[in-house]
């Protein structure tokens, strides 16, 4: 019964946040975009009524994928309805940065760098190189091309090396996982870093 109020509440939570272009996104657009149902928004109203809670990882899956979009923050919710979440999802909404971080790196400048879940694909590619960070990144940072002086631009340097810092810590903490749970964390941490992103104003 605690399980399926918690549960109740968050996807009314998510249902009230969702937005696509400024506008609601329907109950069977939900259950498309987290692949759950049949398209039709009958489970997803299940839920949201109480009357059906979903299976541990479809439920740790849709939170990682909501707090990715911006449609669950953990400032939205009640006190008293994170009291009653299941422990595993009260993890998901409040958990850290990895590694002790405490902030993000700013990406490159450029157009490139707008979209937060784009920065932080590069990061984590960045990350989980065996190589350390690629030339093109450092490149990227560095206004290292033909038409710009061969000095890097001012902050840039600083950045970068923010950058490099950043992933190297990535890369430790993402090697302690464990593998039974691996994939369920990275979803996580790729969520944090995401929502860390749009918090500094990228879309």
């Amino acid at each position: 019964m605690k399980q399926a109020i918690g549960w109740a509440s968050i996807t009314r939570h998510i249902t009230f946040a969702a937005r696509i272009n400024d506008k609601r996104v329907p109950h069977w657009r939900l259950e498309t975009t987290f692949q759950c149902g049949d398209g039709t928004g009958r489970l997803w109203r299940c839920w949201m009524n109480g009357d059906r809670i979903a299976r541990d990882y479809t439920r740790r899956n849709i939170i990682a994928k909501a707090q990715e979009l911006g449609w669950l923050t953990l400032e939205g919710i009640p006190v008293n309805e994170i009291a009653r979440l299941p422990d595993e999802m009260i993890q998901a909404a409040t958990k850290q940065l990895p590694g002790g971080l405490t902030d993000v790196p700013l990406p490159p400048t450029g157009d490139h760098y707008r979209s937060a879940r784009l920065i932080v694909n590069t990061l984590l590619l960045d990350a989980d190189s065996q190589h350390g960070i690629p030339v093109i990144r450092k490149s990227e940072f560095l206004g290292a091309k033909k038409y710009r002086t061969s000095l890097s631009l001012p902050g840039e340097l600083d950045k970068f090396q923010a950058w490099v810092s950043t992933a190297k810590v990535l890369r430790k903490a993402i090697d302690k996982l464990d593998a039974k749970s691996r994939n369920h964390e990275l979803r996580i941490i790729r969520s944090q870093l995401v929502r860390q992103y749009r918090l500094k104003g990228f879309k």
